[in-house]
């Protein structure tokens, strides 16, 4: 284990955010709001409030609508964050996925403009997952077919970052959430037993 205060594993469970005024509803009652993908997971807001999707291998911006635009296209998008004012992460697979070839380090970190740019923010990572931004700016990213969660130190918006183990404590970790004051990291496992790897 290195740098890290304490890991827990963490069930999660969905639930509706309320204020405090507010008796949340249970059970919740859903809308839908996108009926165009086939399968979607990354799902996150940029500095601007947009909302931006990982799926059907790209990422897409929803509108307030329900409409949506493909930003941009990507070998195989998973977990995505925003970062700085207008920009997301995107964790995307690469071209070969551990559970399909074994093992690699083709993965990519994605840092996308609205416009559609891409740059490789960071690469050397298996098959990363999850990515959790830091209030420093730098960034936690999960390899759910491994143990390791790594940390990637920016060093500029078109450069590729610094990335190093931070811990391979919890076994195929997949979500990541700092507890609000900063001191534990939650880590969500994906799997339980071991993965064969052909």
């Amino acid at each position: 284990m290195k740098n890290i205060c304490r890991v827990a594993l963490l069930l999660l469970l969905a639930g509706v955010a309320t204020s405090a005024a507010e008796e949340p509803v249970f059970p919740v009652t859903p809308e839908l709001f996108i009926e165009e993908f086939v399968a979607s997971e990354g799902l996150t807001f940029n500095g601007e409030g947009r909302l931006f999707i990982g799926a059907n291998r790209a990422i897409w911006e929803a509108k307030p609508d329900g409409s949506v635009e493909l930003v941009t296209a990507v070998f195989l998008h998973l977990g995505q964050a925003g970062i700085g004012e207008t920009d997301i992460l995107a964790a995307d697979f690469g071209p070969e996925v551990m559970l399909s070839h074994g093992p690699n380090d083709d993965g990519i970190i994605w840092r996308v403009s609205p416009d559609g740019n891409r740059n490789i923010a960071a690469s050397g990572i298996a098959d990363p997952n999850f990515i959790l931004v830091e209030e420093s700016g730098t960034y936690l990213v999960s390899d759910d077919f491994t143990h390791n969660i790594y940390r990637v130190t920016p060093k500029g918006p078109r450069e590729l970052g610094k990335v190093e183990l931070w811990s391979d404590a919890v076994p195929h970790p997949n979500g990541l959430a700092y507890s609000l004051d900063g001191s534990i990291l939650y880590v969500a496992q994906i799997f339980t037993g071991l993965i064969s790897v052909a």
